[in-house]
């Protein structure tokens, strides 16, 4: 099992047994629209979920709150 792999795997059964709190570092690495299983069930998901992002369409799809880390600060868009 590849890592991308054991890593999908371990963040679906966080999602099984009910977590509802997500910290994702970078969870889509290319540019383009995220997988359609991926982002189905990050749709789905009705918990807090905080990612780290550069990916701007993966960002637009999904965010609900926006900020920006320059400068040593954080801001809101």
């Amino acid at each position: 099992m590849s890592y991308g792999e054991r890593a999908r795997l371990e963040l679906a059964l966080l999602v099984a047994l009910g977590c509802t709190f997500l910290l994702l570092d970078e969870p889509i690495t290319t540019s383009t629209s995220p997988p359609g299983a991926f982002r189905a069930a990050l749709a789905k998901y009705t918990g807090t979920c905080v990612l780290l992002s550069m990916i701007a369409i993966f960002i637009e799809q999904f965010a609900t709150a926006t900020w920006i880390v320059e400068d040593g600060r954080i801001r809101a868009l």
